[in-house]
């Protein structure tokens, strides 16, 4: 996975979003389903300074933590529901995040690499979560914004998403928000397709609770499937489910793939696109700071041609650090390994076409 987000000069007040992710180890433990809540929905919220547009959100009988309004507190959330260590009070929490430190730069040093080889188990896992996930979900909102042809979806009864090489799986996250914020209320169909991999599975299960089930109604029928995007035969098993895909979205993975490697996945992704329906989305955004990066997305830009209107932009993205004093700031980020400021990343998108 790639490290593509700049550092800031350290702490800073406020807080927010973008990040990246990984390809060589992908969960696909994520639950199925979810228990149904009742949700109705709150006025609209006044616009935001760098918003793209007013968001509106649900009000549940819980308190839910917004994932893009105070991100590092919605990733901190989905650590305490997920860690396989008691984390009852904040002495608790403060030593683990202290014990995930060598983690994170573990991770950093990976990321270094022009093609990444990271671990994504054990503590790297947590330490991924708490340090690039904000950055992901953002990442991927911003593309889904400027993925418009994604607004037809408000006239479908159910909206079937497809996110390949997921991760933890950030982009549903974004999704979720995507619509509410277009105060959409459909059937939602989320599809999983990862390299077969439980080391996910933990820390998938409560970031899609609390990230998607929580905040949205009807419940949101979540399916794990696992794909190899290197592998020749996983794009003919999963016929019937691609044909019915309205939204593929790829995310964070060409610098992780070795070069050698990168024709065959761009193969794989023609293939995806060319089963989707007439008027289907798919969407690849990766960090362009990496040449590897940039030379797979000008040739897939190529083999997506003949398929439909292809549209490219380059997004540069801002978050802010956690806020002083809070857990994040004060035991997981320090002076050498802080919180990460600027990111940069292009969008690719297919708008297919029959």
């Amino acid at each position: 996975r790639s490290d593509g987000v700049i550092p800031s000069n350290g702490k800073s007040g406020g807080t927010s979003s973008p990040i990246t992710k990984s390809y060589e180890n992908r969960c696909v433990g994520a639950p199925k389903g979810g228990s149904r809540m009742k949700v109705r929905t709150s006025a609209e919220h006044a616009a935001t300074t760098g918003r793209f547009c007013p968001p509106t959100y649900p009000i549940t009988f819980q308190a839910v933590t917004n994932p893009v309004e105070d991100p590092y507190d919605f990733v901190l959330e989905v650590l305490q529901r997920s860690s396989t260590t008691t984390l009852a009070d904040q002495a608790e929490v403060a030593t683990r995040l202290q014990a995930l430190q060598p983690a994170l730069r573990a991770l950093r040093q990976a990321y270094k690499n022009p093609t990444v080889s990271a671990a994504y188990e054990g503590d790297n896992t947590e330490a991924y979560l708490l340090a690039y996930v904000p950055h992901y979900i953002n990442q991927a909102l911003r593309a889904l914004h400027v993925a418009e042809p994604v607004d037809d979806a408000l006239r479908l009864e159910t909206y079937r998403a497809g996110f390949f090489c997921s991760g933890p799986g950030p982009e549903a996250v974004a999704l979720v928000e995507h619509l509410l914020r277009r105060r959409s209320r459909q059937e939602l169909e989320f599809h999983f397709l990862d390299r077969a991999s439980d080391d996910w599975s933990r820390i998938r299960e409560e970031l899609l609770t609390v990230g998607c089930q929580r905040r949205w109604s009807p419940a949101i029928d979540i399916e794990p499937h696992t794909f190899d995007l290197l592998g020749r035969a996983g794009v003919r098993e999963l016929r019937p489910i691609l044909k019915k895909l309205d939204l593929a979205m790829f995310q964070n993975f060409a610098n992780e793939i070795p070069t050698s490697q990168h024709q065959l996945a761009i193969d794989n992704i023609r293939r995806i696109a060319e089963l989707l329906s007439d008027g289907a989305t798919l969407i690849y955004s990766d960090q362009r700071n990496y040449e590897a990066v940039q030379q797979f997305i000008q040739t897939l830009e190529r083999e997506l041609r003949p398929l439909g209107g292809v549209r490219i932009t380059k997004v540069n993205a801002s978050i802010q650090a956690p806020r002083n004093g809070t857990p994040l700031a004060e035991h997981f980020f320090n002076e050498t390994e802080y919180a990460r400021w600027n990111n940069y990343f292009t969008n690719l998108v297919l708008y297919r076409s029959r």
